[in-house]
């Protein structure tokens, strides 16, 4: 039986250090990639548009609609990131633990890093606090951090990108949700992308029909 527990210790451990690889490998190669976006992006959007079968004024529209979703995922991103931070930090305030507010800009730094998110900082919080005989702290920084930190990623950041971007809620959800399954991290960007790019496509479609 001893056997065994050490065996599950050994492959949960095996598990959590493949997972935190993974998503430092994939925020490393996000950057990489930015960097390239950003230096050689104008020429492989021009490049790319004289690929796409539509007249220069649908063009100019999918471009402008594009960019507006990209920018839109950038600052939703950042909303998201205070308003984790900052609920952590009244976390941290509720039940007593010292330097809230130096946790609350710690946790929307953190809330950036794809996957990983506030749990770096509120589990060793919740631990902490088991530890020391404050159960009930621990129990409400563990609920807290579940049912509102976490859910706010899932709430604010589709809200406010279809706010911006004239898409309804559901669509950028989904698109979060499956450009991140099937993406990794850089799936945060790339998944409401698509979404926009494949509605802008089926509008001009119809328009096309409706000529």
């Amino acid at each position: 039986a001893g056997q065994q527990v050490v065996e599950s210790v050994l492959s949960l451990g095996g598990s959590l250090f493949a997972s935190v690889i993974g998503t430092v490998v994939a925020v490393i190669v996000s950057l990489f990639l930015l960097f390239f976006f950003l230096r050689d992006g104008e020429m492989m959007v021009a490049r790319t548009m004289t690929l796409v079968p539509l007249d220069d004024h649908r063009k100019d529209l999918l471009l402008t609609h594009l960019s507006n979703v990209t920018q839109a995922i950038v600052l939703g991103s950042l909303v998201t990131a205070l308003a984790q931070g900052t609920l952590v930090g009244i976390a941290f305030a509720l039940v007593g633990l010292p330097s809230a507010v130096v946790f609350a800009v710690l946790a929307t730094l953190a809330s950036i890093i794809p996957l990983v998110g506030t749990t770096i900082v509120w589990v060793p919080a919740a631990l902490y606090l088991g530890l020391t005989g404050h159960w009930g702290a621990a129990l409400f920084m563990v609920i807290w951090s579940v049912a509102v930190v976490s859910s706010a990623d899932n709430v604010i950041r589709p809200l406010f990108i279809s706010s911006r971007t004239k898409i309804t809620t559901l669509p950028v959800f989904i698109g979060l949700l499956g450009g991140i399954g099937a993406f990794g991290a850089i799936g945060i960007f790339l998944g409401p992308v698509i979404i926009a790019l494949v509605l802008a496509l089926f509008e001009f479609a119809e328009a096309a029909l409706a000529e």
